[in-house]
């Protein structure tokens, strides 16, 4: 718990004076609560049992007030500066750790599900409000108000003193039993909340292949999977809470017992024993001051245990070391020919065995040259290196003969426009997908981009043109007006290295033949590197390079690797075999 707070902490610099004064209203609020007791005695034994008038009662009355009037200016105070700087403390977290979540590598994205990451940024860190303004508001207000009520207590009466505190170590015990199960079952919860909203969000971003292939049942069963075993884990915390409450108040109410009948064995006794009424009276709302404390204590802990398994999930993301970082001492980049060479470069990804290995590799400038290959042979992991998405394991990858490690990210990707087959859209209009990348972009420059991405098309037919809203990852267009759109955003970005990831491996015979064309045009001046699965889409490449189990183990045009008659020629015919085959007879 101590690293929670301190954690949250390190975050309320700016508002730390304000949080510490709130904390001082608060234990002035806490007093000032535990002043009507004795008001209560005075009234009863100096006024009432002495028989004195109204006019003796006045000067306790108008203290009275002042206290209640005293209690509603500190508790105004104190959610005034607490609670405010705690909205605070909490939106610098969120902040930090959705900075956090743009700079951890592209590595840790893929080995987090994104619902999981999305449940510890808003709901996970929601919950440092308990340790913050809950915290010190109700730590505050209980502690004093214990140590306040004891010190009274002990003051109206030594032996009922001694009476109340006989459950104290039986309540102490049953917290440290408590506590010791609950807090790995609260850590379970927020783990098991996490992985159903992943589920959840990969179904409903998913929801046209779900219904494409009418898995909706499928999915609906894998989600109550998930789900069950989030109510699961609820339910056996609440069946633990469940188990040890009721000990907790029978503790707590045994003591007032205690209380009750020793009070009024005393007064039985009559006035030797130095007990009055308004004493017993008195005492026991300290009790029940002292007494309450108690059990908000145990059910503040109970939240700051839900809240610190909130926060370690949090700790975890923050504290994530980040694989690809701009180096402190970054250098310029200057505008790029668009030179690109790998130098004996090898890679593997961190949860899989070697991709690439030993790789050396040339691009002229100008160049286009496109990578072919069965699955999993290294191409993607090729590209992804020269846009620093990742960073080799061994050797260097260079841009005009500059280590891309030695600059900056956004440097680099300024210069480098990416488009992969899986075309990711905001639910925005078309104009404000296109200047994504490129925000001060022209009118004039936002047309030729779409021209030569042959997307003015189908912009011009939409209702509102480039004002078109497209929805959710773009679902009012079709795969191939969504290829176009993001083609054209890459040209917008007017990139000297073009990365062309499959980008027609998921379109119909129209749309692929639209993407070609515009490939034709894109290219010309520009560096660029094709994966393509349908060899017939880079025929026309300067060269090709087939990559087999991350080495590259032919290089040539078309009608070179052709005529050599290897892998190149073998995965060709393949596939003009698989099309003649699926021809309508």
């Amino acid at each position: 718990m101590l690293d929670d707070i301190r954690f949250c902490w390190s975050f309320a610099r700016p508002w730390r004076v304000a949080i510490v004064l709130g904390m001082l209203a608060v234990m002035a609020e806490a007093g000032l609560e535990n002043l009507p007791p004795l008001l209560t005695r005075a009234l009863i034994d100096d006024v009432l049992a002495a028989g004195k008038g109204w006019d003796a009662a006045l000067p306790v009355l108008g203290a009275v007030a002042l206290v209640v009037v005293g209690i509603a200016v500190a508790g105004w105070l104190h959610v005034r500066l607490l609670y405010a700087s705690s909205i605070r403390v909490v939106a610098a977290i969120r902040e930090a750790l959705h900075e956090k979540l743009q700079r951890l590598s592209l590595s840790y994205h893929e080995e987090h599900a994104s619902g999981d990451l999305l449940s510890r940024l808003m709901e996970d860190v929601d919950l440092a409000d308990d340790l913050i303004s809950r915290l010190a508001d109700e730590l505050m207000v209980s502690g004093t108000g214990l140590l306040v009520a004891l010190g009274l207590m002990a003051w109206l009466s030594g032996p009922l003193t001694v009476a109340a505190l006989v459950p104290v170590p039986v309540l102490l015990v049953l917290t440290w039993g408590f506590t010791r199960r609950i807090r790995s079952l609260y850590r379970r919860v927020r783990d098991e909340k996490g992985a159903m909203y992943g589920r959840a969000g990969e179904t409903l971003g998913g929801v046209l292949t779900v219904k494409a292939f009418s898995r909706g049942e499928h999915e609906t069963a894998r989600f109550h999977e998930t789900h069950q075993r989030y109510n699961d884990a609820r339910l056996e915390s609440v069946g633990t809470w469940g188990r040890w409450m009721p000990a907790i108040h029978l503790a707590r109410n045994s003591g007032l017992v205690l209380v009750l009948a020793g009070g009024t064995w005393l007064l039985a006794r009559g006035a030797s024993s130095g007990m009055t009424l308004g004493v017993l009276v008195a005492f026991v709302m300290y009790v029940q001051f002292f007494y309450q404390p108690f059990g908000e204590l145990f059910g503040l802990y109970d939240r700051v245990l839900k809240a610190g398994a909130a926060m370690e999930r949090v700790r975890e993301v923050l504290s994530a070391p980040v694989d690809v970082a701009d180096p402190p001492d970054a250098v310029p980049l200057p505008p790029l020919r668009g030179d690109v060479r790998f130098e004996r470069v090898s890679f593997r990804y961190r949860t899989g065995e070697e991709v690439l290995r030993d790789l050396d590799l040339d691009v002229a400038a100008g160049e286009t040259v496109a990578l072919v290959g069965s699955s999993g042979a290294g191409k993607t992991s090729i590209v992804s290196l020269v846009a620093r998405f990742h960073d080799p394991t061994a050797g260097v990858v260079r841009v005009d003969g500059i280590d891309v490690r030695t600059v900056r990210q956004s440097d680099l990707r300024s210069q480098i426009g990416v488009v992969t087959q899986e075309t990711f859209l905001f639910n925005d209009t078309v104009r404000e997908n296109l200047l994504y990348g490129s925000p001060a972009a022209s009118p004039t420059e936002i047309e030729e981009a779409v021209r030569v991405a042959r997307a003015d098309g189908f912009i011009a037919r939409l209702p509102q043109g480039y004002d078109t809203v497209i929805g959710e990852r773009g679902v009012r267009l079709s795969a191939g007006q969504k290829q176009r759109l993001s083609l054209a955003r890459a040209l917008l970005a007017r990139p000297r290295i073009l990365i062309l990831d499959e980008p027609t491996s998921m379109l119909d015979a129209e749309s692929e033949r639209h993407i070609e064309a515009a490939m034709e045009d894109v290219r010309d001046g520009r560096t660029t590197l094709v994966i393509a699965h349908r060899l017939s889409t880079v025929r026309r490449a300067d060269r090709i390079l087939v990559v087999e189990d991350g080495r590259v183990v032919e290089s040539g045009t078309h009608d070179h690797l052709m005529a050599l008659g290897g892998r190149y020629r073998a995965l060709y015919e393949m596939q003009i075999e698989t099309v003649e085959r699926r021809q309508p007879l």
